[in-house]
């Protein structure tokens, strides 16, 4: 089920059954979640075009249908008719099916569209021997009274094309658009409040209904817009999805009281840390600590570069939590990640005499009993973990980090968060500050930009045509010979089609000696990743061959080359992140890019070659592939690129959701409805 912008008994609307099927066909809730969602692109018909279409290429005609005919030839039934088009003529549209449908395709057209109607049809443009235009296998629909005076008027009306689910036909889901509509506009009501909605000089939502969903006619230069996704109108339907998200995110609310009040900073087990904080973790570290200290629950991002020194920032959040008399919890996506984080909880939390907890689900049951007897007590503690760690019978929780929130379920969130804790979001991947808003609705952002003292950036280079073997792995035996350690990266386990880790884990054996190389990917046991990654560390080898699983997590002082073959297949912000994983010690890092890209793949790994700067890669990546490789975007089912452009407007809307919130907190939700009565 998709997540509905709004509780579905606020915005109740029922419509005929052919619209009912539409919205069920989706899984929406109501009408406004259909409606909100933009069609994929649009057909543009008017009057008769003064150029013959171009053939290969969709048109869309207006004209009135004649006697539909039907004829076999082998095994195959053709279907066809003429539509005469006002200032044009006839043009044929035809239908192919097997022999045995033929008849009942005949029923279907005319029962759609009968004889001498005004009918809109769709199709690929065709031309005979002698000229003559036919719209092949064409979509025919009664023509609209919008697109009959699209054609009268001279203007553009924009057909919408949707995207399409369960056996839905674009005629049924263009129907259901106007049904909604056209009975609901008397009752249709902004739910975006007038204040804020020339504030930020958006055309009215019902305008733009009308227009996003093919109602009105428009000239053709907003026709044009329409098609490059760039109309006001199309922005004032994703203005109001992302006001719909604003405003009802539960921090918006009435802010409950949170579970801890902080006593004291803490600062003093930086004592026992081996280096100094940055002046970003210091700065990061103050306005964690002033979110604690105040009475009602709060939400940080806290992001960074690779490499910035994200985890102390949180750490020091957790042991000023349990200091102040309540469990603190760090949920981490990935066992070695979590793993990593318990132990530098541990080196700090031993300083001062807090309990620390390792939880996973391969914990056995004695221990499990013991940590969940713990978490139900609600003693000052911390606790490390996987996905295992929401289902602690926890009695109160005063912090809660959580690393990578894209990959745990929303239940599972949930279930930590009714607890109340203070939320502290880190993101391993940058994020450019004028999408923060919109993706972490409602939290305050902490940017750390520095990277630590000493820390070098790592020098990264292409390398074209890698399958001249000799160059990559001489430079991986120099690295060997200076007792410094290698990383290998492959975008797959063992498939043929690319570079994978079993074939070059063989390849480089029998170059360096199958003692020096081992293997690390996810499908292994997690006591075997976990022996692998202690060998690596201690350097009991030296040339790591991984899949992307040691993205985030892994922190190897002595590994200083990072090999990664095929990289055109991952995204920037990842192949970011990969190269974070060298040059951690006291020795600079590099980064090897093995590919036989060319183009424009190849121009965006030589970008990637001289780019630092982890926020410029995630702008590019987003602009490149998607938002999706921006917080696991492609998995959440709601949030697109279309909203993530809305940067400034989420800042707008956040100011005055704010200012409304502080002075009456109920003020908003009467002026959020949006019904659609029929």
């Amino acid at each position: 089920m998709r997540p509905n912008l709004v509780k579905t008994e606020e915005r109740v609307s029922k419509g005929p059954e052919a619209s009912e099927k539409v919205l069920a066909a989706y899984e929406f809730a109501s009408a406004f979640d259909f409606l909100v969602r933009r069609p994929r692109t649009y057909h543009l018909t008017g009057p008769a075009p003064k150029e013959p279409p171009a053939a290969g290429l969709p048109v869309t005609l207006v004209g009135r249908i004649g006697q539909y005919t039907s004829h076999r030839r082998d095994r195959l039934a053709f279907v066809v008719a003429v539509l005469d088009v006002p200032a044009m003529g006839g043009v044929s549209l035809s239908w192919v099916s097997s022999a045995a449908k033929g008849k009942a395709t005949e029923i279907a057209l005319s029962t759609r569209c009968p004889v001498d109607t005004m009918a809109l049809a769709t199709g690929i443009a065709h031309y005979s021997r002698n000229g003559y235009l036919t719209l092949r296998n064409a979509e025919v629909e009664p023509a609209s009274s919008a697109a009959l005076e699209a054609v009268a008027s001279g203007r553009i009306l924009p057909i919408p094309v949707y995207p399409l689910t369960k056996g839905l036909r674009q005629s049924e889901v263009r129907s259901a658009a106007r049904s909604y509509l056209r009975a609901g506009f008397t009752a249709l009501k902004d739910a975006m409040p007038n204040e804020l909605e020339a504030l930020l000089r958006l055309p009215a939502l019902v305008n733009a209904f009308e227009v996003v969903h093919g109602l009105t006619a428009v000239d053709g230069h907003e026709a044009q817009l329409l098609l490059q996704n760039r109309s006001r109108y199309q922005r004032r339907i994703d203005v109001e999805r992302l006001w719909a998200l604003m405003a009802h995110m539960p921090q918006l609310s009435a802010t409950p009281p949170a579970a801890l009040a902080l006593r004291e900073r803490s600062l003093d087990v930086l004592s026992g840390l081996t280096f100094p904080l940055t002046l970003g973790q210091v700065a990061a570290t103050n306005e964690v600590f002033d979110d604690l200290s105040r009475p009602c629950v709060t939400r940080r991002l806290l992001q960074g570069d690779v490499g910035c020194g994200k985890s102390i920032v949180a750490l020091l959040a957790l042991i000023a939590g349990a200091r102040s008399g309540a469990p603190a919890a760090l949920l981490a996506p990935t066992e070695v990640l979590a793993r990593q984080l318990h132990r530098g909880a541990e080196l700090l939390a031993k300083q001062i005499g807090i309990s620390t907890h390792f939880v996973t689900g391969t914990l056995g049951a004695p221990r499990r009993r013991a940590v969940e007897d713990y978490a139900a007590r609600g003693d000052p503690a911390i606790f490390v973990g996987t996905h295992a760690l929401a289902s602690l019978p926890f009695s109160r929780l005063g912090v809660l980090v959580i690393d990578e929130e894209h990959r745990f379920g929303v239940e599972l969130k949930e279930r930590l968060m009714a607890l109340n804790p203070h939320v502290i979001t880190m993101s391993a991947t940058p994020i450019p500050r004028s999408l923060a808003s919109v993706l972490y609705v409602g939290h305050s952002v902490s940017s750390i930009t520095e990277r630590p003292p000493g820390r070098q950036p790592v020098q990264t280079q292409v390398v074209q045509n890698e399958t001249k073997e000799v160059g990559w792995i001489d430079r991986m035996r120099q690295t060997l010979r200076k007792e410094q350690q290698v990383f290998v990266v492959c975008p797959s386990i063992a498939s043929q089609e690319i570079a994978n880790v079993t074939d070059t884990a063989n390849t480089l054996q029998s170059h360096l000696g199958a003692q020096s190389v081992r293997v690390l990917h996810g499908d292994m046991d997690s006591k075997d990743i976990e022996r692998t990654l202690t060998d690596f560390r201690d350097n009991r080898f030296g040339v790591l061959v991984a899949t992307t699983f040691i993205e985030v997590g892994i922190d190897v002082p002595r590994a200083t080359l990072m090999v990664i073959r095929d990289p055109e297949r991952l995204g920037l912000s990842q192949l970011h992140q990969i190269r974070g994983r060298v040059g951690r010690g006291s020795e600079p890092g590099s980064c090897m890019l093995l590919t036989r890209c060319s183009g424009a793949a190849r121009e965006r790994l030589d970008f990637f070659a001289r780019t630092q700067d982890g926020f410029a890669l995630a702008e590019m990546d987003m602009h490149n592939r998607g938002a999706g490789d921006l917080g696991g975007l492609d998995q959440s089912g709601f949030l697109d690129v279309n909203l993530l452009a809305l940067g400034e407007e989420a800042t707008t809307i956040q100011r005055f959701l704010t200012r409304n919130l502080t002075s009456d907190p109920e003020l908003w939700l009467d002026q959020v409805r949006f019904e659609v009565s029929i």
